[in-house]
């Protein structure tokens, strides 16, 4: 996997279904989101700071187990055909056109 937490993949999430962690980063993502829509709305107050850095690094934790199923998943369905460097560049490639777009969001409406 190219890093050194392919061996805590394999050992711990390799045995659940990429549907299941797949959705799991997704909702941690979902969760992040809230926490800027949070502070949004309700303005700058220093509890709240704490209450998002500490929701922020739960997140990030549960992104890993996103990226690194994402991955995982695509290195997996290239194996079928032997296309993996192919369905690689496409999967980063959406990634970071929907980091373009969000990006473009958030400068029109910011």
């Amino acid at each position: 996997m190219g890093s050194g937490l392919g061996a805590f993949y394999n050992k711990y999430l390799g045995k659940y279904k990429y549907s299941y962690l797949l959705l799991t980063g997704a909702v941690g993502w979902l969760i992040y989101l809230s926490f800027s829509v949070l502070f949004l709305f309700l303005g700058f107050q220093t509890f709240l700071i704490v209450i998002i850095i500490l929701g922020s690094f739960g997140c990030g934790l549960i992104m890993s187990i996103y990226y690194m199923s994402l991955n995982n998943y695509v290195n997996t369905c290239g194996k079928i055909d032997n296309s993996t460097n192919l369905y690689f560049g496409i999967s980063v490639t959406i990634v970071q056109c929907s980091n373009i777009v969000g990006n473009g969001i958030s400068a029109i409406l910011i």
